[in-house]
């Protein structure tokens, strides 16, 4: 009799251990939140929360755009991509036999290069004062399909240069605009907030007790949130929910015990009850039941979660002189821009009409600080139009190359006057040309944005030029006489008459031993 209650007494011992394990099992069941995002630096008067740009893709949410007199200005520029030198990868591959041994080796050559594209945001706040300037940098490698021959894999990057940096500014661009409107709205922005991504715990046991009610308080929640607006006060919500919040307070005092499936329910009702009140603007409350989470020790790192957001709400209402995340936002175009589409081939007119600083160091020693649109430096030749760096000054002045020696941008780049001729020219005149590579054994320099000019032997020479196109190896192999390795390279024709080659052949002539 005693072994037949004793089996009865396991049985059903285990029975309720089997129940307990499963009762414990939880689901999240998703909900809908809709509230305003507090901004990190505020502007507390509704009617002062205007801003303009000189980009039409920045964009300020709770804000109305301006085409001037806003409180906030935003200047982006986009400053270009650049390209490093390809370098030509060679691959190896081996064929083995079932021994180990190479019964064959093939060869395959890669293009590989490097674009990185950088822009500007500065940031004009009239109301705070607070000006600010960040840099954006995008990088990214580019590598080519597979070619069986040097030539093959140097010539496919030369015809497809101008598709792949095009592809790499666009997306570069796009990257940095994503970026800049993120943080500045992060900072400054009203924006409004409608998910569906958060959750309640709620009992997926069909068995337990609680099942039923749980999935009812779920049901109830659900419905009354879906009533919540982002405009519209919370009172009315606060209010329906009250009994949900006093069900799962029952639950977790009807659940004591230390067993962890326990503590997992308890834990379920304390976690619904701290995501009720944060969406309720009542951050003290969250706290409360943070607590309660950390004290039941189920998963203290949720408790802290939510000590952690419920203190940034705390700031966020206190820097913004509210108690409620929902309130009227107005987002409106004022400024009758047109929508701003990029595109490579007018990469952006404004920043091509972006002004350099300068400094102009004429023949008699002179430097003449001043102003440089972009556009004059791309096209400037014989004279250059500069603007004197005189507040009180609106003239723009002509200097002449006969007369200047070189200019000099705030960003290190040189533009020298050299003597050369260009196609069609009988004899060699001064003429502004950017550096690109200065060393011992030549030099090298872009003229309008466009033709190149080499310096060997105290000659400038075009490569535009009918000798220089025609006898495009031999004057490279006449330049480097005293580098055999170099001569291999020109025979086997991995030198061409562009930029980029040009450079990487100087650069080869300047380090070889």
């Amino acid at each position: 009799m005693k072994k037949w209650i004793y089996s009865i007494l396991v049985w059903s011992l285990c029975f309720y251990q089997s129940l307990e394990a499963q009762s414990s099992n939880i689901d999240r069941e998703h909900f809908l939140v809709s509230y305003v995002d507090l901004p990190e630096i505020p502007t507390l008067d509704f009617d002062l929360r205007t801003y303009s740009s000189n980009n039409n893709a920045v964009y300020l949410s709770g804000f109305s755009k301006l085409t001037q007199n806003a409180s906030i200005h935003f200047d982006l520029f986009f400053e270009g991509t650049q390209v490093s030198e390809v370098d030509i990868k060679k691959n190896k591959y081996e064929k083995k036999d079932k021994d180990g041994n190479v019964i064959s080796t093939t060869y395959s050559y890669t293009a590989i290069a490097a674009y990185r594209s950088t822009a500007i945001l500065d940031v004009i706040h009239k109301i705070t004062s607070q000006n600010t300037t960040k840099e954006y940098v995008e990088e990214e490698a580019y590598a080519s399909q597979s070619f069986p021959t040097h030539r093959e894999a140097q010539a496919f990057f030369d015809d497809n240069r101008n598709n792949i940096r095009n592809k790499y500014s666009n997306q570069h661009y796009k990257n940095i605009l994503h970026r800049a409107n993120k943080e500045i709205n992060q900072r400054y922005a009203y924006q409004i907030v409608e998910h569906r991504r958060d959750f309640f715990w709620i009992l997926a046991n069909k068995k337990h007790p609680e099942y039923a009610a749980h999935q009812h308080a779920y049901t109830q929640l659900k419905t009354i949130f879906e009533t919540m607006r982002y405009d519209r006060p919370v009172d009315a919500i606060a209010s329906a929910v009250q009994p949900i919040i006093a069900y799962f307070e029952d639950v977790a005092t009807r659940y004591p015990g230390k067993k962890r499936k326990i503590r997992k329910i308890r834990f379920a009702s304390y976690y619904n009850i701290a995501n009720i009140y944060y969406y309720l603007d009542q951050p003290i409350k969250v706290k409360e039941y943070a607590q309660k989470i950390i004290d039941n020790n189920y998963d203290k790192s949720i408790g802290n979660f939510f000590h952690r957001i419920a203190n940034q709400l705390i700031v966020d209402m206190k820097t913004n002189q509210t108690t409620t995340r929902h309130m009227e936002v107005v987002t409106e175009d004022l400024s009758n821009q047109p929508p701003m589409v990029f595109s490579n081939e007018n990469t952006l007119e404004k920043e091509e009409a972006r002004l350099h600083f300068a400094y102009l160091i004429n023949k008699n020693q002179d430097t003449i600080p001043a102003q440089i649109f972009q556009t004059e430096l791309d096209k400037m030749s014989a004279e250059v139009l500069l603007k004197p760096e005189d507040k009180l000054s609106k003239k723009w002045v002509s200097h002449r190359a006969a007369n200047t020696q070189y200019i000099i941008l705030e960003n290190g780049d040189q533009y020298h006057s050299i003597s050369f001729k260009t196609p069609g020219e009988k004899t060699a005149s001064p003429k502004f040309a950017k550096q690109l590579f200065a060393g011992k054994r030549s030099q090298l320099f872009l003229h309008q944005n466009q033709e190149l000019v080499l310096y060997y032997k105290n000659v400038y020479q075009s490569t535009r030029d009918k000798k220089f196109v025609f006898g495009f190896n031999k004057t490279l192999s006449d330049m480097a006489a005293a580098c055999p390795s170099l001569q291999s390279k020109i025979h086997n024709g991995e030198y061409k008459n562009n930029r980029e080659r040009v450079v990487a052949f100087c650069q080869a002539l300047e380090n070889c031993e």
